[in-house]
């Protein structure tokens, strides 16, 4: 067996090789090729040509919701930089201009960072047009059990050397979280030079007052006059610096709002008592029939204002930085993902053999076209799976026994762990979008346990658990 595997060990030594070789055969002379339609035009023509094909083409990456908890990768068309494979003249015309040109479009913050880390800040740098959708980051710091969730702004912040053009952010199911994650971009979003948000729908400027347990409220304010104050206060007053709203004018129509012929300019006009807006609902976003509404918010930063995505200390309590401690992404990933499904023994919590036979290519008409997808529930169903888990490994028999005091209904203790297949069905029986405070999660544990199916006990103890501890909450 030894000789077969330093054989194959070869093997891949001398695709390496290989692959050096194609590097450096790109300094060898250029063949002319007089017969060339495209060849024979002048340069300042090519150069039109392909500006024009590169800023219509879409390089996908990342997993996306199918349904509740279906999914399926995406990958670019193998023909989508086929013209730089075409001849090495063409290649080495075109290499300086495809990079600013094509969209990098990634379907989670996860695959943004998988790929462009591993960049060097040369070419990170001549990157110019990202899309992603707006869901957050979840990691679990080294030393803790803790989830935490990271707005977009925070997580882009791993991407030191990043000057886009453009931004363009595909935002959550749920509106209180999309004003979350758009104000974290305005006031310390980096490595952008104009920010375009497109939600699903209107809830973002209709949703009222939302407290948290031992966190501060979704509570809005009449926008864009807020942000534009944030903003012009970051670019020093800079008039450049704009935040204007559009929203759609037909409701359910995906695409709508980025057709200047089908949307509206949207500004609320601030109360003389700011303390009572938002307290309520505004019918105008959230009614049936204006809710469904899309609304796309573009955000311009000043030509003078300093964008360059920078790597310096002091971070903030919120920059994943700060525990990172100048780890990669890589290494982050790693104890802060990874380290949590490694520790895993139950087979049935796979990913691989699912994805390998679900992967589908990107197809498209226009580069900026876009679908919404249902990545919630299966963000929730991994949420259970991890809660249910940490929950059965980390509390004391102490614990138990004080909780059963509270509720005499807790079972003992389950010898086995849930599987990951339970979590599945649990999040099938869930109508309410996931939120991210633990009071919240909680109550979508009780529908779980209202509406569940046949599931395993493990889950129904670690339910009842969460439900005392939300009983004892109530008490204080």
């Amino acid at each position: 067996m030894a000789p077969k595997k330093n054989h194959n060990n070869k093997k891949k030594q001398k695709k390496k090789r290989f692959g050096v070789k194609r590097q450096a055969s790109d300094n060898s002379p250029i063949v002319p090729q007089p017969d060339s339609p495209l060849l024979r035009l002048p340069g300042e023509l090519r150069e039109q040509i392909y500006d024009f094909l590169f800023l219509s083409t879409r390089v996908t990456f990342g997993e996306r919701s199918t349904g509740r908890i279906g999914r399926k990768t995406l990958k670019p068309a193998s023909h989508s930089l086929a013209l730089l494979r075409v001849c090495r003249q063409i290649y080495k015309e075109g290499k300086s201009f495809w990079l600013g040109r094509v969209l990098f479009n990634f379907e989670n913050v996860e695959s943004l960072l998988d790929k462009l880390s591993q960049l060097s800040l040369a070419t990170l740098s001549q990157i110019r047009h990202i899309r992603t959708r707006g869901h957050t980051l979840m990691l679990t710091p080294p030393d803790s059990d803790d989830d935490v969730y990271y707005r977009l702004a925070w997580a882009l912040k791993l991407l030191p050397g990043l000057q886009l053009e453009t931004l363009t952010v595909l935002g959550q199911s749920d509106g209180l979280l999309d004003y979350e994650i758009l104000g974290g971009l305005i006031e310390h979003g980096e490595g952008w030079r104009e920010l375009r948000y497109i939600t699903r729908d209107s809830t973002m400027l209709g949703f009222k007052k939302h407290d948290i347990f031992m966190a501060n409220p979704y509570w809005r304010r009449p926008q864009p006059t807020t942000w534009n104050t944030i903003l012009l206060t970051r670019d020093g007053g800079d008039p450049k610096s704009t935040v204007t709203i559009y929203r759609s004018t037909q409701s359910k129509s995906p695409g709508t709002v980025m057709n200047t012929a089908t949307r509206q300019i949207v500004d609320q006009i601030p109360p003389s008592n700011l303390e009572t807006f938002g307290i309520e609902e505004d019918p105008q976003f959230v009614r049936q029939g204006e809710k469904e509404k899309e609304l796309l918010v573009v955000v311009k930063r000043s030509p003078d204002a300093e964008i360059l995505q920078h790597d310096v200390a002091p971070f903030t309590a919120y920059d994943i930085r700060q525990w990172a401690e100048g780890m990669t992404w890589q290494e982050i990933r790693k104890v802060a993902i990874d380290r949590l499904y490694d520790q895993d023994e139950d087979d049935d919590f796979g990913f691989e053999d699912e994805d390998v036979k679900n992967i589908e290519v990107d197809k498209y008409n226009n580069v900026d076209d876009y679908d919404w997808d249902d990545t919630v529930s299966f963000s929730f169903s991994k949420f259970c799976f991890r809660h249910a888990r940490k929950n059965l490994r980390n509390i004391s028999e102490t614990t138990i026994r004080r909780l059963r005091r509270a509720d005499k209904s807790i079972p003992d203790r389950p010898r086995s762990p849930p599987r990951f297949a339970e979590a599945d069905t649990l999040a099938t029986t869930i109508d309410v979008p996931s939120q991210e405070s633990f009071r919240e999660s909680i109550l979508l544990w009780k529908n779980c346990l209202a509406g569940s199916r046949k599931i395993s006990d493990s889950v129904v103890f670690t339910m009842q658990l969460m439900l005392v501890k939300l009983k004892l909450l109530d008490s204080f």
